[in-house]
């Protein structure tokens, strides 16, 4: 059999993209491995030798902003390919890429003004902790954790232990058994420390952190679940409120231009 084989190749996918504990990785590359009959390929035996390079289950806990390898380029080259083509003369390539430098600072524009000044409907039962996110995060960011706080409504949590700094909890999903997530919070910054790593990973907090705040009656999400560069006061505090408010105003500028070519027609 060749290591092409569709089968091997959804089968490698799985191993390599699923949020897999380290110990079923292994599982399931043995399982795979065994399946296919490909243990004494070459390629095989080196990419599970470099598996903490690109396998989720040991990604996990590094931070990589949500993104995956190729994903910036890949993104980066669909957006280029609207603008640039083969053969363009020098001129005409230049004039694509201010074309490309406006459209980007339009759309950061949207972006800042969407998060400053919109304030999104409050749709979870959490709403105290969903009010929190719509104020500190940006829109991109606040739906990702929006959707965290629906998903904490399927968690149940059970306490396993305390003592004088945290409390350790054990959730499952309801209706699951068998498989139960272990979490940890400290006092007195009531950090939650939770095994899917999802904060340490991308920076925001799971549905489980979720149900333990809420176990433990804290009505906010604590300042150290908060990641600083999610958040909307981000740019003003690595290059202050200048630029923020300059790409605020290049959009509703522009905004206002297209506004009154319109009504003037």
């Amino acid at each position: 059999m060749s290591v092409t084989n569709t089968e091997f190749t959804k089968d490698f996918r799985r191993c390599m993209l699923n949020a897999y504990s380290e110990e079923e990785f292994e599982m399931k590359w043995k399982s795979m491995v065994e399946k296919h009959q490909v243990g004494h390929f070459e390629w095989v035996r080196k990419m599970y030798d470099e598996r903490h390079m690109w396998a989720e289950a040991f990604l996990r806990g590094k931070f990589f902003g949500g993104m995956r390898s190729t994903q910036r380029s890949e993104g980066m080259n669909a957006f280029l390919n609207h603008y640039v083509k083969r053969r363009l003369r020098l001129i005409d390539f230049m004039k694509q890429m201010d074309r490309l430098m406006d459209r980007q600072q339009e759309g950061e524009g949207k972006d800042n003004f969407d998060s400053c000044e919109g304030h999104p409907v409050l749709i979870t039962h959490l709403k105290m902790y969903e009010r929190q996110a719509a104020k500190r995060y940006t829109r991109a960011m606040f739906r990702l954790v929006r959707d965290e706080l629906e998903k904490e409504r399927l968690v149940m949590t059970v306490i396993g232990g305390r003592d004088v700094m945290s409390t350790t909890y054990h959730v499952r999903h309801f209706e699951v058994f068998g498989k139960e997530v272990k979490m940890v919070i400290t006092k007195p910054t009531n950090t939650v420390c939770c095994c899917c790593k999802l904060f340490e990973t991308i920076g925001i907090p799971c549905s489980y952190t979720f149900v333990v705040l809420k176990a433990e009656n804290i009505t906010k999400i604590p300042g150290s679940m908060i990641l600083s560069r999610w958040t909307k006061d981000a740019k003003i505090m690595d290059h202050g409120s200048l630029e923020t408010c300059s790409t605020i105003s290049h959009y509703m500028i522009k905004e206002a231009g297209v506004g009154l070519i319109f009504s003037s027609c």
